[in-house]
């Protein structure tokens, strides 16, 4: 299913060379007005990096209200299969990707608008809104 919906973004400065980071989760730096790709579930997530450039301290649009494309899974055993509408959280495994889980306390950063298979990387349609942290 296509979506054709509108995407709000800012614009950050990469912290480093991001063309391969394409769709991935992105996180604030330590320098001020700069973000990189996520490197776990404990940062504070921006966005979705939705460019790919290869420039130290070049422009990075970041998706981070409406639908977007979202880099997931890893290939760790203990991964589960992602389906339309379960919660999903940055990866410990995969940089900048997202898996599913319904471990409390974890940050939500999207919800699925599509589904991967479990221990697959894969590239689905999400939600992006400030969804907070799972709850019983």
């Amino acid at each position: 299913m296509a979506f054709e919906e509108v995407l709000s973004t800012i614009t950050l400065l990469s912290s480093q060379d991001v063309s391969s980071y394409q769709y991935c989760l992105v996180s604030f730096s330590t320098v001020s007005g700069y973000a990189g790709p996520s490197t776990g579930p404990l940062g504070l997530h921006v966005g979705i990096l939705q460019d790919k450039t290869t420039a130290v301290n070049g422009p990075m649009k970041i998706g981070i209200l409406g639908v977007s494309k979202l880099q997931v899974g890893e290939t760790s055993a203990s991964e589960v299969a992602i389906t339309y509408g379960t919660p999903l959280v940055a990866s410990s495994g995969s940089l900048g990707h997202a898996i599913a889980s319904t471990a409390i306390g974890k940050h939500v950063v999207a919800i699925s608008l599509g589904a991967n298979s479990t221990g697959a990387l894969g590239i689905i349609p999400v939600m992006l809104a400030p969804f907070g942290q799972l709850s019983s």
